[in-house]
C-alpha cells in the first residue's frame, strides 16, 4: 500500500491547553500525497507511551545456570500528562519469582533514551513508588507521577527458572521443539529459552481531578465492577533466558574370565542411569538412562541440564550393591568417570580337601578326620580315640567288668557263710 519513496515533510507543533499537538505537511506546505502519514506523534509527549524490557541489561541472557536467578529491568516512559503509572509484569509459568515485594524498587532514570546503556545505571529511587506481589504477578504503582512527567522509570526485580520446569526441561533434554509444546520459549537459529514481556497504564486525571471510570462491567481487570480506566496502556517487548545445558559421555567396558575385552554375546543390553550428585546426595534423574549394546557401547547424553554446584554420574541398573547377575555370571561393577566396567568373577569348582561329604580333609560325617560318629579320631561312641562309652581309651569296659566281678565275688561269699550256719544248727541239734 506504502510507497518506499522518501518524502520532506514539515512538522508544525503547537501546545494547547498544556497539551502539544503537531500537523504535518509537505515541503511545500501543500497535504502529503495521499495514503502518506499526515500526522506527527512523539512519544515524549504522552500520545505514545513506551515501555522496554531487559533481562541482565540486555534483551537475551544465557544463564550461567540452569537454576541462577536473573536480574530483569523494566523501563517506562512517563508521559507529560500522566498522574499515576502502573507496571506491571505476568511472570509465566515457567518463571517464579526470587524477589520479594519488598525488594522490587523502581527509579528515576531521567530522559536519555539510550537504554543499553542507561539501564545499567543506578537512577534516583522512588520512595513514594509500591510493590505487591499476587501469585505470577508483580504491580508497582507510581503514584505521584506529575514529579517524572517526561522522564523514564526503572522497575527492577530478580525471578528464575521454576523447579518443575527445570524438571521438565530436564526430561525432554536437547529436544527443544518438545520443550516449545509445552512450554513458553521463543525458538530461532540461535536462541531457545523462556521468554517474558510486561505491560502498563497510565492514568490521567480529568479537569476536576478526577479520574475517567470505567463502565460498570467493561474494566478488562476487573470483569464484575468498575474501576479507574487509564488512558494509556501498552506492552514491552520480549526477553528471553536461555538455561544452559550439558552433555555426559557415557560408555560401557568388559573384563571377561577368559581375558578377553569383547562385549558378551549372552548379554543383549546394559542400562546405565545418570544421578546428579549435590553435596554428597545422589538423586537418579529419571527419563536420562542410556541402553548400550554390542552394537552400541557408548553414548553421548545431551540436555543435562547445568545446576549450580552439581555434577553427573552414571550407575548400571541393578548393580547397586557392587556386583550384578548376568545370564548366570557374577559380574564386579566399577566406575572411572562416566565409564562403567564389569569384570566377570571366575567360578570355583569343587575340589579335594573341601568341606563336603566324603572329602578326606573336610569335616562331614564319615570323614576319618572329622568329628562325627565312626570316626576314629573323633569324640562319638564307638570311636576308640574319644570319650564316650564302650571306648577303649576311656577304660570303659575294664571298669564295668571289675564292678560286675566285686558283686559277684560278695554274693558267692554271703552264700558260703549261710551254708555253713546252717550246718552247724543241725550239728548242735542232732
Amino acid at each position: 500500500i506504502y510507497s518506499k519513496a522518501v518524502y520532506e515533510a514539515k512538522v508544525k507543533v503547537v501546545k494547547e491547553n498544556g497539551a502539544l499537538k503537531a500537523t504535518v505537511t509537505g515541503a511545500d506546505g501543500n497535504a502529503l500525497p495521499e495514503n502518506r502519514v499526515g500526522t506527527f506523534q512523539n512519544r515524549r509527549n504522552g500520545e505514545r507511551p513506551a515501555l522496554e524490557k531487559y533481562v541482565d541489561k540486555g534483551v537475551h541472557s544465557d544463564l550461567a545456570a540452569f537454576d541462577a536467578p536473573f536480574e530483569y529491568d523494566i523501563m517506562a516512559y512517563v508521559p507529560v500528562d500522566a498522574d499515576r503509572v502502573v507496571v506491571e509484569d505476568s511472570l509465566v509459568d515457567s518463571l517464579k519469582f526470587v524477589s520479594s515485594a519488598d525488594e522490587v524498587s523502581a527509579f528515576a532514570m531521567g530522559a536519555e533514551n539510550n537504554h543499553l546503556d542507561t539501564v545499567k545505571n543506578d537512577g534516583t529511587k522512588i520512595d513514594s513508588a509500591t510493590a505487591g506481589i499476587d501469585g505470577q504477578k508483580l504491580t508497582v504503582t507510581i503514584p505521584d507521577a506529575t514529579a517524572y512527567r517526561g522522564q523514564w522509570v526503572r522497575v527492577n526485580f530478580r525471578a528464575v527458572i521454576d523447579a518443575a520446569t527445570r524438571a521438565t526441561i530436564e526430561s525432554f533434554g536437547a529436544d527443544w521443539a518438545e520443550i516449545a509444546a509445552n512450554a513458553p520459549v521463543l525458538i530461532d537459529a540461535k536462541h531457545a529459552g523462556v521468554k517474558n514481556a510486561a505491560s502498563y497504564r497510565v492514568f490521567v486525571k480529568n479537569p476536576d481531578g478526577t479520574f475517567p471510570q470505567y463502565p460498570s462491567g467493561e474494566n478488562p481487570d476487573d470483569p464484575n465492577g468498575g474501576g479507574d480506566k487509564p488512558k494509556y496502556k501498552g506492552e514491552s517487548n520480549t526477553v528471553t533466558v536461555t538455561p544452559p545445558t550439558q552433555e555426559l559421555a557415557v560408555a560401557k567396558a568388559w573384563a571377561n574370565a577368559d581375558g578377553s575385552s569383547t562385549w558378551p554375546a549372552d548379554v543383549a543390553s546394559v542400562t546405565l542411569d545418570v544421578y546428579s550428585v549435590k553435596d554428597g546426595a545422589e538423586t537418579k534423574v529419571e527419563g536420562r538412562s542410556a541402553i548400550l549394546t554390542a552394537g552400541e557401547p557408548a553414548k553421548t547424553l545431551a540436555g543435562l541440564p547445568k545446576l549450580e554446584g552439581v555434577e553427573y554420574i552414571v550407575k548400571e541398573s541393578g548393580a547397586e550393591s557392587g556386583e550384578v547377575l548376568l545370564n548366570g555370571k557374577t559380574y564386579t561393577v566399577t566406575v572411572s568417570g562416566s565409564t562403567v566396567t564389569n569384570t566377570e568373577k571366575p567360578t570355583t569348582p569343587d575340589t579335594p580337601g573341601g568341606d563336603e561329604p566324603n572329602n578326606p580333609g573336610g569335616d562331614e560325617p564319615n570323614n576319618p578326620g572329622g568329628d562325627e560318629p565312626n570316626n576314629p579320631g573323633g569324640d562319638e561312641p564307638n570311636n576308640p580315640g574319644g570319650d564316650k562309652p564302650n571306648t577303649p581309651g576311656d577304660g570303659g569296659l575294664a571298669k564295668t567288668g571289675f564292678a560286675l566281678g566285686g558283686v559277684s565275688l560278695l554274693t558267692g561269699g554271703m552264700l558260703l557263710l549261710g551254708t555253713a550256719l546252717l550246718g552247724a544248727k543241725r550239728r548242735r541239734e542232732g
